[in-house]
């Protein structure tokens, strides 16, 4: 079984260090890391992931799950500090695969990323 391709963007690098080790344990492939919009905008235009994983206190991650959306490169997963229904429908009106609110468990994360790499982009799941 091939494993997932898995980008991941931002801003801290300790939250996307612990991002990219949950999701390595539980057989994603991380192809690409991104720490900001530009650099994350950049990465997902030339690879070729399955699935992008933002965090909402990344500045500009509407920007980048729109051109994703629009351009059809990968779902996006959107980790969120807390539950909150203006940050839920925006990402539901720009495409987000999925939602994961903080705390971040490695469950909630490893089921919700292969979930949401495998739905299209009009579908948005919540898990808390």
């Amino acid at each position: 079984m091939e494993l997932l391709r898995v980008v991941v963007i931002n801003e801290v690098d300790g939250a996307r260090r612990n991002m990219k080790n949950m999701l390595t344990r539980h057989g994603f492939a991380i192809i690409a890391e991104a720490e900001d919009t530009f650099s994350g905008m950049q990465i997902i235009s030339v690879t070729t992931p399955d699935l992008i994983v933002i965090e909402d206190a990344t500045s500009g991650w509407q920007e980048i799950a729109l051109f994703a959306y629009e351009n059809e490169i990968a779902p996006v997963l959107l980790i969120v500090s807390k539950e909150d229904s203006v940050v839920g429908f925006e990402a539901a009106s720009i495409g987000i695969a999925g939602i994961v609110v903080r705390p971040l468990t490695e469950r909630n994360l490893a089921t919700l990323a292969k979930h949401a790499a495998m739905v299209p982009h009009v579908h948005c799941h919540v898990s808390r």
